[in-house]
């Protein structure tokens, strides 16, 4: 369990490590895949300029998760990021294989770039060692946030002269997404956490099995409606996702779900006579979350972070 006087201590001992460095590793994820290595992770060199500012960027995050004060376990439930979580790696899917990587010293050194680099980047991590300890911060990365000299959308100014960049351009960006410290991921950006790692493909699978679930035990949706309303989207995915773990499906039946639908005003049209509940890609998510119990869910977690507060304060 991450707390936040441990996080107070990775500080101190970072800002006091007599040597500290900093290494860039990008993440490809390529179309087609090993299942065993859906990554493909390669070491990039770097300045001491570049692995200090690394250094600084995540000390500056450190202290924003400090301040945060409430660190708690990872749950699927939870829809926002405003609470940090933790997770042990070894329930993470993919972080043995992406963490083992950047651990092999005979990891592959990144030497150039091509289309099929700029078509398949995924993220980037960083390792920071520091005294003989080290830790990896990860940050989602898409081929958007390069500027290719090939192509006109960045100009450089050079004795007064624009001229094109003669060298790709990676943007980095002042933010965070999560990090491996002492075999334990604390998540910073939780969608993003989820997508770097791989989340989104067992969601798929969760959902689908959520939904012939749901057809085969209830007759208060169409079913065919719903799967349509779900499709493409990742957040009705993770939210069927989360029903399914939590074996909600056999115990919500319709009473329940209305009394839901009534007492927080879900505007979601409910044929009484017939006990069936009219769905629109609109109110679709707002089904699912009264489904899975989250609007109960919500206020006693609100309610018992609250409480913790007034109990430090």
């Amino acid at each position: 369990m991450a707390t936040t006087a441990e996080l107070v201590q990775l500080k101190t001992i970072i800002q006091n490590a007599a040597n500290r460095s900093a290494n860039l590793y990008m993440i490809q994820k390529p179309k087609t895949r090993n299942p065993q290595f859906p990554f493909i992770v390669q070491r990039a060199r770097n300045s001491n300029a570049i692995a200090t500012a690394f250094i600084e960027l995540f000390l500056l995050h450190l202290d924003k998760a400090i301040k945060d004060d409430e660190t708690v376990p990872y749950d699927i439930n939870l829809d926002s990021n405003d609470y940090i979580q933790y997770i042990d790696s070894a329930s993470v899917p993919n972080a043995a294989v992406i963490n083992n990587e950047i651990a092999n010293p005979n990891v592959t050194q990144l030497q150039a770039v091509d289309n099929d680099f700029f078509k398949t980047i995924w993220a980037y991590a960083v390792k920071i060692q520091f005294d003989g300890e080290e830790l990896i911060f990860y940050r989602k990365y898409s081929n958007g946030k390069i500027l290719s000299r090939n192509t006109f959308d960045a100009i450089m100014l050079r004795n007064g002269i624009f001229s094109a960049i003669e060298e790709d351009v990676f943007q980095i960006d002042p933010t965070i997404d999560a990090f491996t410290y002492n075999n334990e991921i604390i998540i910073l950006h939780m969608t993003n956490f989820e997508r770097i790692f791989g989340y989104e493909e067992l969601y798929e699978a969760a959902a689908t099995s959520a939904l012939q679930q749901i057809s085969a035990t209830h007759n208060f949706v169409d079913i065919a409606e719903l799967t349509g309303f779900v499709d493409t989207d990742s957040r009705k995915k993770r939210k069927l996702a989360a029903i399914q773990r939590n074996n909600l499906i056999p115990n919500m039946g319709f009473s329940k779900i209305r009394k839901t639908i009534v007492n927080y005003n879900l505007q979601i049209n409910i044929d009484v006579n017939n006990q069936r509940f009219e769905l629109t890609k609109e109110n679709a998510l707002r089904f699912l979350k009264a489904l899975n119990d989250d609007y109960l869910r919500s206020e006693a977690t609100k309610n018992r972070y609250e409480a913790t507060s007034k109990r430090r304060s």
